[in-house]
Order: C-alpha cells, then structure tokens, then sequence
C-alpha cells in the first residue's frame, strides 16, 4: 500500500471540497484534469504541458473550423498591397513572399483567437487554473498553436523562461549550421539539445532515468515512440504483463516498461486520486490505459497518420 505524506494529504483536504465540480466539469478533458491540473495542484509535480487547442474537448474539430476559418478568411495576392509600407521600409526580392506570409499568421492568429481563446473550454481552463490558484504561462509555437505550461510555484515561469531560451539557442544552431540534418531536427530543434531535454524532464517530474533513456535515443537518433512501442510488443510477445503504471502520465516514455521509479509515480498518483475522489481515481486509471494504448499502438498510429497525408495530397 502506498504511503501519502501528511503535506501531499493536507493538499488533497484542500482540493476535496471541489472534486465532484472538477468531476462534472466539460470544459476540461478527463487526460487534462488527471495529468494536468490535478498533479500541479497536489504537488505530485511542479509542471504540466498542455496543448492549445489540441487538447481541449472536441480540440479536432476546432482544429478543422481553424482550417475552414483560413479558407474562407484568407486572400492570395493581398498581402503585399497590405503588406505595402513594410515594403517601403525593407525592399528586397523576397518582401512580396514575406508579406504573403505575415498575412498568412495573421489570418491563423485571429481564428485562433475567436475560435479557441473564445471557446468555453479555454474559459474553463482559466477557471479552474484560479480556483486551484495555480498560474500558467503560454508560448506560441504557430499561429494556431499555443503550449500552457501550468505550474503553482511562481520560480518555475524563471526556469520554464530559461528553458525556452535553449530551445531558441538550439533552433538558432541548427537554422544557421550545415544542412545535413534530420528532418524532424529542423522542425523540433530543441528536442535533439541535452541541456533542454534534461531540464524540461526534471521540470515535468519524470524519473531521472527516464530522462536519460529518452536524451540517449534521440542523440543517436532513435524513434523514442518506436523503441517504446518494440519494448512492450517484446513482453508482450514473451508472455510478460505490462503494468500500466509505469506509463502514469501523457506525453511520458518510461525508460523500460518494467521500470520502478515510473511504475511507483503512477502507483503514488492513483493512491492521492483515491483519498481525494474514488470517481477522479477511476478517471486516472482510464486515463493511464489511454496513455499506454498510444505506445501500444503506435505502428497503426503511424500508419493511419501516413494515410492521412497522402489522403490530403490526393
């Protein structure tokens, strides 16, 4: 049985009180409340990642009226006469190019900005974020793509800041060094730098070895979702049981599925969701065979994204 510390029951005794809101809540996925908001709250970690709108409920179908909102919004050939006293400022061969693109963004912001800042799901991620006092700090990473980092302790924004500075440093190397990279390192830079990748783990509460597991695969340019995806199939192939504990949070890639220090994070985390609300406990469980599904399907993830892809350029 697990042990809960008295500061980690103080907390839930503070947070009882609205878990049957936070249960009945629709503003919020069930992933989120479980992985996000609830552990920072806990202190179970210091940090939680969630992606805008993607992650919102039905944050596919705000993705697709993002998508016809650019198409009925946005006019080829304007831009440059829109763009016209930038031009005059820096005239050079490509300033049509430019303008086109600057009035691409601002189309893809303004949908955005109506369909998913002004949707009751990011009013109810505000609310819940000052009804559990917690704060958050968003980085736009495209136009129609906003990370919210949520934290409680207003000295990690310093270190989500300083963070966000390796990554653009890294960005920066690989813009300006030779092109014989990877593809995916040109669109993620900062998923193939140590120094951000050991920092965002810490952050994000992932086991010491986990982290390293992960920095290791993708310095020698390992698929970290298919080396996860060939250790589990490998068990499984071998008669062995996954313990789905050891894939506690989203976005998480234990460094073995067997491995204890990620198994005893999700055993912690379904003790403290059990003392604070048998259904919010039932909601994690769902919400760990979610994570582990996505491992454990990854091939005909892949595949079925692949579809997709030669799909829209058909």
């Amino acid at each position: 049985m697990v042990e809960l510390s008295p500061e980690l029951k103080a907390r839930i005794d503070l947070v009882k009180p609205m878990a049957e809101d936070l249960v009945a809540e629709r503003g919020i996925t069930e992933l989120s409340k479980t992985n996000n908001f609830l552990p920072v709250c806990l202190g179970l970690r210091q940090l939680a990642l969630t992606y805008l709108p993607a992650e919102f409920p039905g944050g596919n179908r705000m993705g697709e009226a993002i998508d016809r909102y650019f198409k009925e919004n946005y006019v080829p050939g304007e831009a440059p006469r829109a763009g016209l006293l930038n031009r005059f400022r820096r005239r050079g061969p490509h300033a049509d190019q430019e303008a086109e693109l600057l009035a691409k963004r601002r189309v893809l912001e303004q949908a955005y900005n109506e369909i998913a800042a002004g949707s009751p799901a990011y009013a109810a991620h505000l609310d819940w974020l000052d009804r559990m006092t917690l704060n958050h700090y968003q980085v736009k990473r495209r136009p129609s793509l906003r990370e919210m980092f949520i934290y409680r302790d207003r000295r990690v924004k310093d270190r989500v800041v300083e963070l966000e500075d390796i990554a653009e440093k890294a960005r920066q190397r690989v813009a300006e060094g030779p092109g014989d990279r990877a593809p995916l390192e040109y669109v993620y830079a900062n998923e193939f730098d140590p120094k951000y990748l050991r920092g965002l783990g810490e952050m994000l509460g992932y086991p010491a070895c986990c982290v390293e597991r992960y920095v290791e695969d993708r310095m020698k340019g390992q698929n970290v979702e298919q080396r996860a995806w060939e250790q589990v199939h490998r068990m499984q192939s071998d008669g062995k049981s996954v313990d789905i504990h050891a894939y506690y949070v989203k976005d998480f890639f234990p460094c073995t599925p067997d491995c204890e220090a990620a198994r005893a994070q999700g055993e912690l985390w379904e003790a403290a969701y059990e003392a604070l609300s048998p259904d919010l406990r039932d909601m994690y469980v769902g919400a760990m065979y979610q994570c582990f599904e996505l491992v454990q399907n990854y091939p005909v993830l892949i595949t079925q994204h692949r579809q997709r892809l030669e799909q829209g350029r058909s």
